[in-house]
């Protein structure tokens, strides 16, 4: 709607005031001055346009540059947006801020070249509009020698006013001409962001989760299992803080070292592999990869082909099933005596690659209290286990 707004005003207030502007000028010049004037005013905007379209050129492109800088930006502060639980369990407060700062220079410097070239473009409009007045009014002037004073002045001031007018209203058509084409780049920006998918919202019960008051262990593995919205990821967000329902102190997570998070909804942020695991902590580089190995991830291992290549944003080539099991090493490596939640862990995950998860899940578990929501038949729930049903 904006792009053909914008076409529809540029023509009805631009395009065609622009061509009457010019033919009135151009027949008035011709029949009440000089037909060699009225020629040379012509000559002067066709070479106005002329040399004024490449700078516009550059105009259009450069606004386009910046919007399509802007949409990436504003895709990148989404995805910050949607990953906040992550942020808030993985205490990446700081290191988000500074990223997402960082991800902002290529805005920045798209919007000071978009300035400079709308600079130049005045300026290159102002050199040929000055060259074409010049012209205008030395022709003039050496057709009407032996006019009166009077006459020769009045026509003077009336060729000023006809000729900064048209140039004016030409000018303005290229100014609009960029306006169009930056609308119909944030048109096709806008329909790529798109889709015809909907999120559900889910609603917060009235009333505190169950179980909430159920003791844990500091170590081992725990399921919670129960139908879709029986409150199972109420409780563990509950847990986390994420809810207004008030925590026991004997379900404090404030006895873990580390406390990590792996929603139901993968999330990851505009970094490499690595760099997503780490999440800010000194892991060392050879654990990581080993449980990228381990996972099935060689591609995103140091050594890897797919090792510098960004997991998240338009252009990731990485596929649900992988993004799954880059957010769960990401979980599951960490400081020992940690509280490690996992919602729906082999989301996405091959039946084989699924085994590897559980055997890594049940590893972890003995070092760490793991509270798993899981809907997978295969999940390998243990007689020792403890198992909250909701």
């Amino acid at each position: 709607m904006a792009a053909f707004r914008t076409t529809s005003s540029t023509v009805i207030f631009s395009v065609l005031p622009a061509i009457c502007v010019m033919g009135t000028a151009g027949i008035s010049l011709a029949l009440i001055a000089e037909p060699l004037l009225a020629a040379v005013y012509l000559v002067g905007m066709i070479l106005f346009i002329s040399l004024s379209r490449h700078p516009v050129d550059k105009h259009q492109q450069a606004q386009g540059a910046f919007f399509g800088e802007n949409m990436k930006n504003f895709g990148i502060l989404t995805n910050y947006v949607n990953y906040w639980k992550e942020t808030a369990s993985f205490s990446l407060e700081d290191s988000n801020t500074a990223s997402y700062a960082q991800s902002r220079k290529p805005v920045e410097e798209s919007g000071i070249h978009s300035y400079r070239v709308t600079k130049n473009l005045y300026l290159v409009q102002a050199c040929v509009l000055f060259i074409i007045m010049a012209s205008l009014l030395g022709v003039y002037l050496a057709l009407g020698q032996g006019r009166e004073y009077g006459t020769l002045l009045a026509g003077f001031i009336s060729l000023t006013g006809v000729s900064l007018y048209s140039i004016q209203v030409i000018q303005d058509i290229g100014f609009s001409l960029s306006a169009i084409a930056t609308a119909y780049a944030q048109d096709a920006e806008a329909q790529q962001k798109m889709s015809p998918s909907s999120s559900e919202e889910q609603s917060v019960p009235a009333e505190a989760p169950k179980n909430i008051d159920s003791k844990l262990p500091d170590k081992g593995l725990v399921w919670l299992l129960g139908s879709s919205g029986s409150g199972k990821t109420t409780y563990i967000e509950t847990l986390l803080g994420f809810t207004p329902y008030p925590v026991p102190d004997h379900m404090s997570t404030r006895k873990f070292r580390e406390t990590r998070y792996l929603p139901q909804e993968t999330n990851l942020p505009f970094q490499t592999a690595h760099e997503t695991i780490r999440a800010s902590r000194p892991l060392e580089t050879q654990n990581i990869d080993s449980c990228l190995q381990l996972l099935e991830l060689d591609d995103f291992m140091t050594t890897g082909q797919r090792a510098q290549e960004t997991i998240a944003g338009e252009e990731s080539r990485v596929s649900g099933g992988e993004a799954r099991r880059i957010g769960l090493a990401r979980t599951l490596l960490g400081q020992p005596e940690s509280l490690i939640i996992l919602d729906e862990p082999t989301t996405g995950i091959g039946r084989e690659t699924q085994k590897i998860v559980w055997e890594l899940v049940r590893e972890k578990s003995l070092d760490n209290l793991i509270l798993v929501i899981t809907h997978d038949v295969d999940a390998p729930i243990l007689d020792g286990d403890i198992v909250l049903k909701f």
